[in-house]
């Protein structure tokens, strides 16, 4: 348990200093396109609006508690990670847009079943503990709708696929509270499969700084639709909860 607090406290502070970084080259990056806009105003010159309506780079922490199905009497706990997404985004109109995003997301899960190992004499009764923890890199398109005029929420959902870059697998059997085997596997287990997809679905807030530099919160669930582990014993997909917080730069 200590140790776990001690990574995620380290992925935390990294993830604030590269936020800190994202927020610093973003007031220069407005600060300089709001100069550029001046000149260009001044200039008279008209050009079409950009492909490109918004970058947006988000950090927050990811929940995951998978969906098992025929789960034959298994407790499940929820894992947490920290997710990160960039994205772009096209704007059409003051309501709706499309856009694209490539996210780095944990998942996994923790399942927790009793059993009786009749092999030894006498027969004794076995808990066992299996994690996995799944990290995946993610691409999604996502719809955006803004059907309020004067507060600045959005709606969006959309589809993902998910490619699985690493995981971690741990196996631990304890009878009488004492821990008689513990298994780490770092590869790639058999049954597991190296993909992902499912939809997207978020509700999130934009908060302008400048003319040209947002603060934008989110909360986004994952719904995963693929089998991840075909050598489970119930059916077992991806499910996800995250929050971030990031900046959204305006061209």
């Amino acid at each position: 348990m200590f140790t776990y607090i001690v990574c995620g406290n380290h992925y935390l502070v990294i993830c604030m200093k590269m936020l800190g970084i994202i927020c610093a080259m973003a007031i220069c990056f407005a600060i300089e396109e709001a100069n550029a806009q001046e000149r260009l105003n001044k200039s008279h010159i008209k050009f079409p609006k950009p492909l490109i309506s918004q970058i947006s780079l988000q950090v927050g922490p990811m929940f995951s508690y998978p969906i098992i199905i025929k789960d034959p009497g298994r407790k499940r706990s929820v894992d947490v990670g920290v997710a990160a997404t960039i994205s772009v985004n096209r704007k059409f109109n003051d309501w709706f847009s499309v856009g694209a995003s490539a996210s780095y997301e944990p998942k996994g899960y923790k399942a927790i079943y009793h059993r009786v190992n009749e092999v030894v004499i006498p027969n004794r009764e076995e808990k066992v503990i299996a994690t996995a923890k799944l990290r995946y890199l993610s691409a999604a398109i996502v719809s955006r709708f803004m059907p309020f005029k004067r507060i600045p929420l959005y709606i969006g959902f959309g589809p993902y696929l998910g490619y699985l870059m690493k995981l971690q697998s741990v196996t631990e059997v304890y009878s009488s509270g004492k821990l008689l085997f513990k298994q780490t596997t770092a590869q790639k287990p058999s049954g597991f499969v190296n993909y992902d997809y499912g939809i997207n679905a978020a509700v999130g807030c934009n908060v302008p700084l400048t003319a040209n530099l947002l603060i934008t919160v989110e909360g986004k669930y994952v719904r995963g639709l693929t089998m991840i582990n075909k050598s489970y014993i119930g059916k077992v997909t991806n499910n996800a909860f995250a929050i971030v917080v990031g900046i959204t730069l305006l061209r």
